[in-house]
């Protein structure tokens, strides 16, 4: 077993969401990356690893694709990874289908936040003081310093974690019990250790949650309110100290002691947070759910209601419900209300896309972009209406555009080479799906994808030297990594 390996088992196993959540749905296949030779990762290293695994997340249905919710956590992260101590690095953050409370970092900056979290949480600074917390652990760069104490930890051991851990997938009760024999039989220094971990992720994600003007002392109460929410969920009971966030009282004492070193800072949530909020609780009901007898009922104690939020989940409630015309009604209620909020014109053009009414929906959406040029949801959403439209010039042209612009977004690649295949490019449909896979850190799909754009227009000296230059890019990449 190389080195490198044992660290992401190592990881894997402290990282409660990835064996417990992620076992059920998919196998997490680990990627080799050869022997270290020093005793730490590397930033690159690190890296691969991280998008290596992000590979399986992206496949697997607890991914979240929905672009509103994505954007929402993406922003709120951008916010506060300016003020972490590498505001320049690589983040990247989602939404997991879960509804535990729960968040996770994976080597490389890659950030996932469980709609449970979202939904508990009473403010948006909660939410904001949980991925604070997980940007630390990428900073201080967790994974490798738990590396360099990775030798405490044999190979029979691991395998013992690896089998403890898979049944607790399957049976919690008999799992929880052997992972208790295994931990207690020589592994309290590497518990430690990540406690330690958690307790710096702590301190630096308050300083960057007040240097973001949110509430410092947020921190403490979520780690209350996470402590709550998991108090009485037994099915899915983890020892404390396998526990990503171990939440005891002093750690929510200590928490709550070093935010009153800070300034006090007054609660005030954003509309995107309480929309978002609505729009998970709607995404995540029972199909047996009367949801829209829900929010008449909740409007109904408010009588004539101008709460947008509420509205805004009843207008999805209606869509979900397959009530399109009603749910557009309510929509268009809300722009007329608030003509600045972005959802509701992503929102509304979802509607227009039920209804094939692909024109109407792009129209809506060109005049959100005067109000947010060249935004990245928007653009996408008016692509994907130009493609379902059957307008591929123009769903090019946007994303030609929009290239010049911001050239490191991956969906902008996807969408191009659906367009261009359409059109008749298939050259340029390989190459453009192979700079989205390239971005995705997937190189052994780039490399294929430029291999086939290889054999069309074989006359064309530029294309096929330009060709030949990102492949030997990669294929150097990938001889460097030894994948």
């Amino acid at each position: 077993m190389n080195r490198f390996l044992k660290t992401i088992f190592h990881y894997m196993v402290m990282q409660c969401f990835l064996l417990f959540t992620m076992t059920s749905a998919f196998a997490i296949e680990l990627p080799e990356m050869g022997d270290a030779a020093g005793s730490t990762l590397t930033l690159a290293q690190e890296q691969q690893i991280g998008a290596e695994i992000m590979k399986q997340v992206r496949a697997s249905p607890l991914y979240n694709t929905d672009a509103i919710a994505t954007d929402y956590v993406q922003h709120l992260g951008a916010r506060l990874a300016v003020h972490s101590t590498q505001p320049d690095g690589h983040f990247e953050f989602f939404v997991i289908n879960d509804p535990r409370v729960n968040a996770f970092a994976l080597p490389g900056g890659y950030i996932g936040i469980n709609a449970g979290l979202i939904l508990v949480a009473a403010h948006e600074d909660e939410v904001a003081s949980v991925m604070a917390h997980e940007i630390a652990h990428v900073t201080q760069r967790h994974i490798a310093r738990m590396f360099e104490r990775s030798e405490s930890l044999t190979w029979p051991m691991m395998a013992a974690l690896l089998g403890s851990v898979l049944l607790t997938a399957a049976n919690p009760a008999l799992g929880s019990g052997a992972l208790a024999t295994v931990i207690a039989s020589g592994q309290q220094d590497m518990i430690n250790f990540t406690r330690s971990n958690e307790e710096e992720a702590d301190r630096i994600g308050m300083d960057m949650l007040a240097q973001s003007d949110y509430d410092p002392m947020a921190m403490s109460t979520f780690f209350g309110r996470m402590a709550q929410a998991n108090k009485y969920n037994e099915s899915f009971y983890v020892p404390d100290f396998l526990r990503t966030h171990p939440v005891n009282s002093a750690r929510v004492a200590d928490s709550a002691s070093r935010a009153l070193q800070y300034p006090a800072v007054k609660k005030v949530d954003s509309m995107n947070f309480h929309l978002i909020k609505q729009r998970l609780q709607v995404m995540y009901a029972a199909p047996g759910q009367d949801i829209i007898g829900h929010y008449r009922a909740e409007l109904a104690k408010l009588g004539n209601s101008q709460n947008q939020p509420l509205r805004y989940g009843y207008s999805l409630a209606l869509a979900k419900k397959g009530q399109l015309a009603q749910s557009s009604t309510e929509l268009q209620q809300l722009i007329t209300q608030n003509k600045h909020q972005k959802i509701y014109y992503l929102s509304l053009a979802e509607v227009y896309n039920e209804q094939q009414d692909y024109m109407r929906g792009i129209a809506l959406l060109q005049n959100a972009m005067r109000l947010y040029p060249r935004d990245e949801t928007l653009s996408l959403q008016i692509v994907q209406l130009y493609i379902n439209a059957e307008q591929y010039s123009q769903a090019k042209a946007i994303m030609d555009e929009q290239i010049r612009y911001t050239p490191k977004h991956p969906l902008y690649y996807h969408y191009l080479a659906q367009a261009q295949s359409k059109l008749g490019n298939p050259q340029a449909s390989h190459m453009a799906r192979a700079d989205y896979y390239a971005m995705y850190d997937d190189l052994h799909s780039a490399v294929r994808e430029l291999k086939r754009a290889q054999s069309f227009n074989k006359n064309n000296d530029y294309n096929q030297a330009k060709i030949s230059a990102k492949l030997k890019k990669l294929e150097a990449e990938l001889e460097y990594l030894d994948l």
